[in-house]
């Protein structure tokens, strides 16, 4: 299901015509005070400084762990991510639905 959303998600932004403005950077693991943390998926916009690392967008899914915990780390990115993080995705993905 994370390659399938992250497949998708490439596709709206090939199509949408933003392919040259916003960079993927994946699971990039972000160093704060109050931790690592690593995202299901990530992007910047090509024209930020090589020399800051924080994304824009942040993707989380919840399919390995609990709605509590997806709620932690959306909270985590907007609070830790240096003012950088702008928009975080939270989608919480539940095993019967995939069957």
């Amino acid at each position: 299901a994370d390659f399938m959303f992250e497949v998708m998600v490439m596709m709206k932004i090939i199509q949408g015509g933003l392919l040259n403005t916003l960079l993927p950077i994946g699971g990039a693991t972000m160093i704060a005070p109050s931790g690592l943390k690593e995202p299901d998926y990530s992007f910047k916009p090509t024209s930020r400084p090589c020399r800051n690392p924080w994304p824009t967008l942040v993707i989380e899914t919840a399919l390995s762990h609990s709605r509590a915990r997806l709620l932690v780390d959306t909270r985590w990115w907007l609070e830790n991510g240096d003012g950088q993080v702008k928009i975080v995705i939270a989608i919480s993905v539940s095993r019967a639905d995939m069957r």
